[in-house]
């Protein structure tokens, strides 16, 4: 195959290594490169499509986590002997559906939104999900989206959400006037007062101090990627993962790197050559009920990575949201955090 004929779109909201490992990846399907040949050095690559040496390197990385690809220390990176050529379907046209604030043509000050805000993974997975939708033969009702965590409907008791905001309305006859002034920037006292002794139950113990309250996850990930990270920086992430964290690492210019995932949770052997090669900051994963996966890994893998942290001077993030959908029979077991022993795991909780 003649790499130079790949084409890029450089201002589309798709970042250039994914383009890149895709069109390799379609390329192998179509028997363009046959099993076993080698992939071009990454700085000649990187010249001859005119992006940087980066931006291929993480696109062999995704090509190795899918299993396309592999390395070969003083060699280079080969395509994998058990991947076999198909022939290529293209996929049937999608149903016209309904507009949505998902699908707009960008005018005014919207043209000048950063590439890296353009069109996110979530974005897609919604618009996706449309058109499983505008496909389904059956009652509305009867459709299940497993696009998102979203609870039922039928869950929500609105009887002891009113009960909640009768019991809220009481302390206002009280007339406490600081209700409505702007509060601590950690959040309510009482709650994370409360939360000490919550997270006792994952093993760890937290000071009121150490508690920060957002108003949500992705707001969580928003914040740590801009106190800890910076553009151009390196970090590990589970592959695969929760897609809202690569849209928001990838908002701060922060190059991830993947790390796969098997049975027993993250390859410690790939995590310890990426950590040995570009010396990341952080990585994040979700070590209970992993999402996409439901993967929990067990108490000896949390405490390899902690060790790991320690040794090649790398944060975690453990993101713990999925820890209250864990149903096995025995208790999950303790959250990552409580393998910490110098204040390198940052649990988001919720």
């Amino acid at each position: 195959m003649n790499f130079a004929e790949i084409s890029l779109d450089k201002a589309g909201a798709k970042p250039l290594y994914r383009q890149l490992a895709e069109q390799i990846k379609l390329a192998v399907q179509q028997g363009k490169i046959i099993e076993g040949a080698k992939l071009p050095p990454i700085r000649r690559l990187a010249t001859t499509l005119g992006i940087s040496a980066i931006t291929v390197t993480q696109a062999y990385e995704s090509l190795a986590a899918e299993g396309v690809a592999g390395g070969q220390v003083g060699r280079g990176t080969f395509i994998s002997t058990h991947v076999q050529p198909a022939s290529f379907v293209p996929a049937p046209p999608a149903p016209a559906i309904q507009e949505t604030s998902l699908s707009y043509v960008a005018t005014g000050w919207q043209k000048e939104l950063t590439s890296y805000l353009k069109y996110s993974r979530m974005a897609e997975v919604s618009r996706l999900a449309q058109v499983a939708l505008a496909r389904w033969n059956g009652p509305a009702e009867d459709f299940i989206s497993l696009a998102s965590g979203s609870p039922a409907l039928e869950l929500f008791s609105v009887s002891r959400f009113r009960h909640a905001l009768e019991k809220a309305g009481e302390s206002l006859e009280n007339e406490d006037k600081n209700l409505f002034q702007y509060g601590q920037p950690l959040g309510d006292p009482a709650t994370r007062e409360w939360l000490t002794s919550y997270l006792t139950r994952f093993g760890f113990v937290a000071q009121p101090n150490e508690i920060l309250l957002t108003t949500g996850s992705q707001q969580a990930l928003d914040l740590i990627a801009r106190v800890f990270l910076g553009p151009g920086e390196y970090m590990l992430v589970e592959s695969p993962t929760y897609m809202a964290a690569l849209d928001i690492f990838e908002q701060r210019g922060i190059n991830w790197l993947p790390v796969p995932i098997g049975q027993e949770g993250l390859d410690i052997e790939q995590l310890t050559r990426l950590a040995e090669r570009y010396h990341p900051k952080m990585l994040y994963c979700v070590p209970t009920a992993q999402s996409p996966t439901g993967l929990t890994i067990s108490s000896e893998r949390r405490r390899r990575l902690a060790e790991l942290a320690r040794r090649y001077n790398f944060l975690i993030i453990e993101d713990d949201t999925c820890n209250e959908f864990y149903y096995q029979d025995n208790p999950a077991p303790p959250a990552l955090k409580s393998y910490d022993s110098d204040g390198r795991a940052i649990c988001k909780k919720f």
